[in-house]
């Protein structure tokens, strides 16, 4: 699996970008910023980006969600009540919805708390929680 981070550091908020393996699939989870790093890095690793997933919808984890959606088109998913408070979105998940990708398998776990639609995702061992802790 390859993952990658970048850091906003005025808001010190995490922006990923996480593929199943070189030439493959890959997804980006929140786009806070800067999202320069992980578009370059999907570049390198020849990923084909098939989603955006936000967590939730604070600044600070979309506001450069507009680059992703110009520079890939891809599935822009968020908790319905998350996709409520930002544009571009295509779809909603729910606990325990999966998103299947590639070598992909996402797992929606809603952990409500920082805001009332959050999401954390779980892929493989590794879970991308955002503002929960």
């Amino acid at each position: 699996m390859i993952i990658e981070r970048s850091m906003h550091p005025e808001w010190l908020s995490n922006s990923y970008l996480v593929g199943d393996e070189s030439g493959g699939t890959g997804v980006i989870i929140d786009a806070g910023g800067p999202v320069a790093p992980l578009l370059d890095a999907a570049d390198i690793e020849r990923l084909t980006i098939t989603h955006l997933l936000i967590t939730h919808a604070d600044g600070d984890h979309i506001d450069e969600a507009a680059i992703v959606i110009e520079r890939f088109r891809p599935r822009v998913l968020a908790h319905e009540i998350e996709a409520r408070r930002m544009s571009g979105v295509t779809g909603h998940l729910a606990h325990g919805d999966v998103v299947a990708t590639g070598g992909l398998e996402i797992t929606a776990l809603f952990t409500p708390g920082h805001s009332p639609g959050h999401l954390s995702f779980l892929i493989g061992d590794c879970c991308f929680t955002a503002d929960v802790l």
